[in-house]
């Protein structure tokens, strides 16, 4: 039996694989000209020893190997659906921790630290916020810094356990230990280098069309840096450079970024009412966190959220925090 060909479906599959061959241009572009390399391990082996260091690699191993093993036993689809979102996770965390701090999403007093691959398996964090000390606060001996996770997943149900288990390391809880960072170096004092104790643990993220656009934008920012003879071409570079600088410096991926963290540190403050020595520590350095980032809402001003209104992980994030206990 004669069926007609459907070519509006056909030119639909074609168009549809076109974008995403130039978002994965795009995505590569940025994972190129990647700036923010992690924390090396192998830069604390006179903090921890040559054999703690590793054998904190060799731990970094085993669990990459066993996660590659339990790939190998699903489908094809589901690996390829786990391979692109850890990709998106890698491009996520990158753009935030480059963008983050050239366009002062958290304030001009901000440092963005990657952290090490072993916290970032084991302890689960991927990136560091460290503000400088306030000079007018003469109480303030080292810097605040608060602890992000990144989440590219859209998965509800994903971010929901990341957000509970950083609750019950901070209420030490179902058998969780405090948060920590074994290996770090600050930014603002290269002497403070060593484990982090004091650790704020969030969860941020970005859904994948809104990623998406910010990465596209990111990398024709990028390209504008290519050098030409021609003085008015270059010219032409150079504006469509500053234009870009400005989307980028009031992108409105920020204000979700401040909306996902303000709302899981009121969460902490709501539910960590313990007297305890440490409860007491840790309300303090998330009311001072908290502050920075109220205080950045206010220099920013009122940046437009614009297709970011809807973004499914910043309402999953902020529904999730009205229901931790």
């Amino acid at each position: 039996m004669y069926r007609p060909i459907n070519y509006d479906y056909i030119d639909n599959k074609i168009d549809k694989s076109r974008a995403r061959d130039e978002v994965d241009s795009y995505a590569e572009q940025v994972l190129k000209n990647n700036r923010k390399p992690r924390i090396k391990e192998s830069d604390f082996i006179e903090s921890f020893g040559q054999d703690e260091v590793e054998k904190d690699g060799q731990l970094i191993t085993r669990l990459e190997e066993k996660f590659a093993e339990q790939l190998e036993h699903l489908p094809l689809a589901e690996v390829q659906m786990i391979k692109r979102g850890e990709k998106l996770g890698l491009l996520l965390e990158i753009i935030i921790a480059e963008q983050g701090e050239d366009f002062h999403w958290a304030g001009e007093t901000a440092h963005f630290i990657r952290t090490s691959r072993y916290d970032d398996i084991v302890n689960s964090v991927d990136l560091i916020i460290e503000f400088e000390i306030d000079s007018t606060d003469q109480n303030q001996l080292t810097p605040h810094r608060v602890a992000l996770a990144v989440d590219a997943s859209q998965n509800v149900e994903m971010i929901s356990q990341k957000m509970n288990r950083n609750l019950d390391k901070l209420l030490r809880r179902n058998g969780k230990k405090s948060p920590e960072i074994k290996y770090f170096q600050s930014v603002i004092n290269p002497n403070i280098k060593g484990p982090l104790e004091l650790v704020i643990p969030v969860v941020v993220g970005l859904e994948k069309n809104n990623t998406d656009h910010l990465t596209k934008l990111i990398s024709n920012f990028q390209a504008c840096d290519t050098k030409n003879k021609n003085k008015e071409y270059q010219e032409t570079l150079n504006e469509k450079k500053q234009h870009l600088a400005e989307l980028l410096k009031n992108h409105p991926a920020q204000t979700v970024f401040y909306r996902e963290i303000r709302a899981q540190l009121t969460a902490y403050l709501k539910i960590l009412i313990s007297p305890d020595t440490q409860t007491a520590l840790y309300r303090a350095e998330i009311s001072s966190i908290l502050n920075k980032f109220n205080h950045v809402k206010e220099t920013k001003g009122n940046i437009d959220l614009g297709t970011c209104s809807s973004d499914l992980v910043m309402k999953t994030i902020e529904n999730e925090s009205l229901l931790m206990k």
